[in-house]
Order: C-alpha cells, then sequence, then structure tokens
C-alpha cells in the first residue's frame, strides 16, 4: 500500500508560506457580491437578541413554515462566526472574514501538498494556481466551511494514515463540526466512501470511518430528520433546477475557470510518466481517481468548483514529477500564476472595499418601510430585508423548502395571469425591485405596474424602484429609467423629475438621463457635468463614460475623450459602438501614425476596430476605416 513521504517544515518554509497567504489574502479582498451573508446575520442576532435559534421563524411576510421547522437551520453556527466578524468591523469585517476563509483553506490545502510530497515552492505555487482556480466561488457564503472540512478530511487521511484510532477521532469531531456549520458534509462523505472503496484503508477501518463520519453528522440540533433533509433537498427538482450555482458549468466556464488547471495538471503527468517516474514508486491510482470524480462533480455543478481545491489539487502531486528547485522554473510560474491572478483579479481601491449601494437598495429599503400593506421584492433583496428588519415576499432561503411560495413569486413577475389574484391573496401593497437585466422578466413587472392606475412608482436609484398602490398620478411619471431606448413623453416635465431626483436620491442612472437631455440640446459642458457625476456614484456606468467621451470629442477636449474612452471599454467591451467610438479617438487624437509609436497605437486601433466587427459584422463604417487604416 502507498504511504505519503515523510515531510518536514522548517521555519524558513513558514515564513514562506505566511508571506504567501499575505499576498493571497490581499488579492481576495473584494467588495461584497451575494446576498446570503444577510440571512446569516439575522439569524445570529436574532438568537443574541434572547430569541433561540430559529428553528421555525421564516423571517418571511407570506408564510411561517420553513424547512427549519422539520430540519434545523444547517448553517446556524456559521452564522455566529460571520455576524462576529461584523460586530468587529462591519462590511469591512465580512470583506475580511471572507479572505480569511479562503486562506485557510489555502494554508490547509498547501500543508497537505507537502505531505503529498510537493517541494515547498511547487506547492506554494500549486495552491496558488488552485485559489485562482476557484475565484468564481469566492463568495462569502457558509459552503465555504465544507470546503475547509474537505481540507481537513485529506489532512487527517494523510497525516494518520496508519493510525486508525487517531484518524476516527479526527474525523468525526470534524463531521460533528462541519454538520453545524453547512450540510455540505455529504461531499465529506462522497470523499470518504470513495477512499474506503478504493483501498485508502482495510475493509474494516474503512466500515468504522463510514459508521463514524455518518453517525457524528447528525450530532446537532435536529438531527435525527438530516437524511430526511438531504432526500428533501434533491427530489424536489422544481427548486433545485433554479439555482444557479447548482448548474453545469458552460464549455467558456469549463476553459475560463478550470482550462489553466487542466492544462498544467496534463502536462505534469505525461511528464512524470515520459521519464519513468512511475516506476519509482506504485502509485496511489485511487488518489487519481477520487480526483476525476470531483473534477466531474465540478463539471457538472458551478457549486463543486470550489472543492477542486481541497480535494483535487493535494492528491494529484504523486502524479507529478519532482520537480527540484530552479530559479527558473521558480521564477516562470510565478510570472505565470500572480499574471493570472492580476489579469482576472486586479488589485481593488481600499475606499471602496466595504462599499453596498448600489448593490443593495440601502435607501429604499428605509422608504420602503413607510409605506403600507405586505412587500413584494426582488429575489436577491430578500436577505438584505430581513437584516433590516422586513418581512419579505421571499429571500434566498426560500427557494428549496417552499415551492409554491417560489411559484408565486415567479408568476407575479412573469406577467401570469395569476399575478393581480396572487398580490391580492398576499395582500401586497408596495413592490421593491431591482434595475432589470436585459431579457429578464422584472422589465414586464415594471411596465404593468407603471401602466396601472392603481399603481404609483414613489422612488428609485441605482439599485431599483419602488412601487405602492396609490393613484399613478401622484407619483413619478414623467420618465421610465429602466428603459435603454429613451422616448420623452414631456422633456420639461421629465427634466424637472430628474433634478428632484438627483437632489433626493443622487443616482447614476439620473444622471445620465439628464446627461442624455442635455445632449439633445447640444450643451456638451452640462453632458461632461452629468456624466463626471454619474462615475463618482458608479464607476462602471459604461453609458456615462461612453456619453462623457462623445460629449468631450465636441468640445475638442481630446484627453478626456481618451480617458473615457478607455474606460467605457473597460466597462463594456461587448458594446460594438463603445469599441468604434474608442477607435475614433485614438485616431483624432493620435493624426501621425508613423514611426514605432504608430505602429503600437494603429495595432490598438485596428484590435477595437476588428472586435467591432466581431460583434457586429454589418457595422460598415467600421469596415472602411478598417480599409483606410490599412491602406496608409
Amino acid at each position: 500500500m502507498w504511504k505519503p513521504p515523510e515531510t518536514s517544515f522548517s521555519k524558513r518554509e513558514f515564513l514562506g508560506l505566511a508571506v504567501l497567504l499575505a499576498a493571497l489574502f490581499v488579492w481576495t479582498l473584494a467588495p461584497l457580491q451575494d446576498y446570503d451573508f444577510w440571512f446569516y446575520l439575522t439569524v445570529a442576532r436574532y438568537t443574541l437578541e434572547g430569541n433561540g435559534i430559529p428553528w421555525s421563524e421564516s423571517f418571511l411576510g407570506t408564510t411561517s413554515v420553513l424547512s427549519f421547522g422539520r430540519y434545523a437551520d444547517h448553517a446556524w453556527l456559521s452564522s455566529f462566526f460571520f455576524y462576529g466578524f461584523y460586530l468587529l468591523g462591519g462590511t469591512w469585517g465580512l470583506v475580511l472574514c471572507k479572505s480569511t476563509l479562503l486562506c485557510s483553506i489555502t494554508a490547509i490545502s498547501y500543508i497537505n501538498c507537502r505531505l503529498m510530497g510537493a517541494a515547498p515552492w511547487f506547492a506554494g505555487l500549486w495552491v496558488a494556481l488552485g485559489l485562482w482556480t476557484v475565484r468564481s466561488r469566492f463568495l462569502l457564503r457558509s459552503y465555504h466551511f465544507s470546503d475547509l472540512g474537505l481540507a481537513m478530511i485529506v489532512f487527517f487521511l494523510l497525516r494518520y494514515h496508519h493510525r486508525p484510532g487517531a484518524r476516527l477521532v479526527a474525523l468525526g469531531a470534524t463531521f460533528c463540526l462541519w454538520s453545524n456549520l453547512h450540510q455540505g458534509v455529504i461531499a465529506g462523505w462522497v470523499l470518504i466512501f470513495l477512499w474506503v472503496l478504493l483501498g485508502g484503508t482495510s475493509p474494516k477501518e474503512g466500515f468504522k470511518s463510514l459508521a463514524v463520519v455518518f453517525l457524528a453528522s447528525l450530532l446537532r440540533p435536529h438531527g435525527h430528520m438530516f437524511p430526511a433533509f438531504i432526500y428533501d433537498h434533491f427530489v424536489n427538482q422544481a427548486a433545485v433546477g433554479g439555482v444557479l450555482e447548482w448548474g453545469p458549468l458552460s464549455p467558456w466556464q469549463l476553459a475560463e475557470n478550470i482550462g489553466p488547471f487542466l492544462v498544467v495538471a496534463a502536462v505534469l503527468v505525461l511528464v512524470h510518466f515520459r521519464t519513468g517516474q512511475q516506476r519509482a514508486m506504485p502509485h496511489p491510482w485511487f488518489y487519481l481517481v477520487i480526483s476525476l470524480v470531483f473534477l466531474i462533480m465540478a463539471i457538472r455543478s458551478q457549486r463543486a468548483v470550489a472543492e477542486l481545491l481541497p480535494v483535487a489539487f493535494p492528491l494529484l502531486i504523486p502524479f507529478f514529477p519532482q520537480l527540484r528547485w530552479s530559479k527558473l522554473r521558480f521564477t516562470g510560474g510565478l510570472i505565470l500564476v500572480a499574471s493570472l491572478m492580476l489579469y482576472t483579479n486586479p488589485l481593488r481601491s481600499w475606499e471602496s472595499m466595504d462599499r453596498l449601494y448600489p448593490r443593495y437598495p440601502t435607501r429604499l429599503q428605509q422608504i420602503a418601510s413607510t409605506l403600507p400593506g405586505q412587500l413584494y421584492n426582488s429575489y436577491e433583496y430578500g436577505n438584505y430585508l430581513t437584516f433590516q428588519k422586513f418581512r419579505p415576499f421571499i429571500h434566498g432561503m426560500t427557494a428549496l423548502f417552499e415551492e409554491e411560495l417560489v411559484l408565486d413569486f415567479q408568476a407575479v413577475l412573469n406577467s401570469s395571469e395569476r399575478r393581480e389574484a396572487i398580490l391580492e391573496k398576499f395582500e401586497v401593497q408596495t413592490v421593491l425591485v431591482h434595475f432589470p437585466e436585459e431579457g429578464g422578466a422584472t422589465e414586464g413587472l415594471l411596465n404593468y405596474l407603471y401602466a396601472r392606475s392603481d399603481w404609483k412608482m414613489v422612488a428609485w436609484d441605482d439599485s431599483g424602484f419602488v412601487f405602492t398602490r396609490g393613484p399613478a398620478e401622484e407619483g413619478l411619471v414623467a420618465v421610465k429609467p429602466w428603459l435603454t431606448d429613451m422616448r420623452w413623453n414631456d422633456r420639461r416635465a421629465a427634466q424637472a423629475e430628474l433634478e428632484y431626483l438627483v437632489q433626493q436620491l443622487p443616482s447614476a442612472q439620473a444622471h445620465i438621463l439628464l446627461s442624455q437631455l442635455a445632449s439633445e440640446d447640444l450643451d456638451w459642458p452640462r453632458v461632461i457635468e452629468h456624466t463626471r457625476a454619474a462615475v463618482e456614484l458608479v464607476p462602471h456606468a459604461a453609458q456615462a463614460w461612453q456619453a462623457q467621451a462623445f460629449a468631450a470629442f465636441q468640445l475638442g477636449d481630446l484627453p478626456t475623450a481618451l480617458e473615457a474612452s478607455e474606460q467605457a471599454v473597460r466597462w463594456a467591451p461587448q458594446k460594438p459602438e463603445i469599441q468604434f467610438n474608442r477607435a475614433v479617438a485614438l485616431i483624432k487624437a493620435h493624426p501621425d501614425l508613423s514611426g514605432l509609436q504608430g505602429w503600437f497605437i494603429k495595432r490598438r486601433i485596428r484590435s477595437h476596430l476588428e472586435r467591432v466587427l466581431s460583434l457586429s459584422p454589418e457595422n460598415q463604417s467600421a469596415r472602411q476605416l478598417l480599409q483606410t487604416l490599412d491602406a496608409n
């Protein structure tokens, strides 16, 4: 039977690991981009306020029934972990919490790579690539504890390879704690089952391990109902099918996220076998099989991508060549990994790290709190609203357990004939929804409410819209800001309404619409003023950068036009008109394209025009401009 090689850790290595983890910690720092953590904070606060753990509290205004009544909150302990960071540092604390969890998983994975025989320098580069590979899962979610649990399991299987008693105790303690942090112990069961099935231990010890990890997973509140939870969790296909993160990876996602890992791993395995190193020691083939199983799960489910770092990355080490230290190898690997990291996740400004607006309706929820009746809300806002002590229509923990409520929510959103009946059934008198995405159903709901005489729009900003029951003429009626092609019914009324809004609820979209009015009046300085105000509120507002570039071009301010067009391309590279305007700005700013500098600028212009034609092949202006560029 294969045995992991003996490994020692020097002080110098621990210092190098500390430097690596510090760099990765800074690299993973990013504003919070998901929604579920608000619900975790709600659970912890509710408990600490003396209400006890909310086994039967739904935090909804539409139902009192939720999964917790039967199964208990499977992430109740992680809620306290997150809330502790929130109390210490607010949203900044949550940002640090996320990076702490990611680096903890990486640190244990590094140790596991070393236990598998990897050299320190290679283990560091390898786990850095592993963290980069799972970057799509950099969300503040309780599933990080499952990834941490998987890393700990691999550690115990390696560290206590010939100490079955110590291994059983360690596995039992891990699964007991894990089960109270996240329901992902199922992934741990899969790992242990494969390890036992494929010969990682004797049948007798394997049976003991399976029994211990299963029973330990039941040591939680309402633990006897955990198997029923798993059954209901996965047989509910209508709900499961609606969870995007459980869907398979697209070919593009596979290439973008897992591609570099697959290429590097394949090359190393090929070198290993071609050099005959497979004869130097017997191979733990089951580690390769386990890695392939978890790779297949990652391809089939976006959620499982994060499990590659703690499982597949360490277990593949025996199938790589024993690379000796070399400055050339280390430098080349470091440049490759650092380039990937900085290209896909550039370091962000510290000032914007804890910024929530416009991601969350921080101001709109205050307005909605003064309005009557049940609130109908966008699904993405539900957890945030529970933390604000709202009773929303739906939140992010509803989908798997109250299928009928989810279907009612979708019926309201999707112009169903049942829409008005459902709104009446739940006594909905206020609606808070986000800006519609391209091709999304929210635009239809907004148009429906706007057209109704018994609904009025009372507020909007970059995060969304608030409607309430009442005479429509008493609300905001001059502008429909969700339309991509704005047509004014009354320009004077629209201007007055927008100017009122930028005073009361400043938003990038209001400034963009005001810049559009100014553009129609050929008031280019006014356009510049509003677009600058817009990008100050929302730096990624590509439409504002585009309008600013055009206005600056009209004023002959080429430096501003170049800067604004560059930002527009950065935030909306898929827009052909933005690519075209960037090419025109470069041509006007550099009339002389001779010499070496001209050659480089020409290449940039060409790349933008070729991008235009790839996105919009019928664009004759871009084609003619490209032909002119080639002729010169």
